[in-house]
């Protein structure tokens, strides 16, 4: 797609990880980004280890990163688009559901850690921060002509958030970008 080629001239890599987790993430993950909210078991799984339904991009790229990181990658830029699911409030979303309580939509998950600038003889090293993806995030919108979203500090606290920043559509949250505790 035109946003990975793009996110790759940025030294991204796109990955793709399960869409099953072990329930225990899972319900983690699905009350993190809704107090209300209920991850989704899955019916005759493989194995009860990876038998939800991941409510989140963000179990998979954390591995990702983590794998990357002990095996001795230090510029991690990593993307991911993919479909995510979770029980909730129906009326916050757009799009109808097939099943009554259940929603399935399309996610994109973008992390970066390590140099945002390599040192050398004339400058020092500089560790990416929250503002570099942000600027990743902003680049790629204006690249892909979307207008209508803003990125503005977050007015509610995200328990696994050292800070953090929501994405608006229209004075509607989309979406969170943060550094992460």
């Amino acid at each position: 797609s035109e946003a990975i080629t793009y996110l790759a001239g940025l030294g991204f890599r796109e990955i793709y990880t399960n869409s099953l987790l072990p329930p225990p993430i899972a319900e983690t993950v699905a009350t993190l980004l809704d107090p209300e909210g209920e991850h989704i078991q899955t019916f005759n799984a493989n194995t009860h280890h990876m038998s939800a339904l991941r409510p989140s991009l963000l179990p998979g790229v954390f591995r990702v990163a983590a794998h990357n990181r002990n095996h001795g990658q230090k510029v991690i830029r990593l993307a991911e688009f993919g479909h995510v699911f979770h029980r909730g409030k129906m009326e916050r979303e757009s799009r109808p559901s097939w099943i009554d309580g259940y929603v399935e939509r399309e996610a994109m998950a973008m992390a970066v850690a390590g140099p945002a600038i390599s040192g050398s003889w004339d400058r020092e090293e500089s560790l990416s921060d929250l503002f570099d993806l942000k600027g990743m995030f902003r680049s790629l919108l204006s690249y892909l002509d979307v207008g209508g979203i803003t990125v503005v500090p977050s007015k509610a606290p995200h328990p696994a958030l050292r800070t953090a920043l929501d994405v608006t559509l229209d004075g509607e949250v989309i979406g969170v970008a943060g550094q992460v505790s």
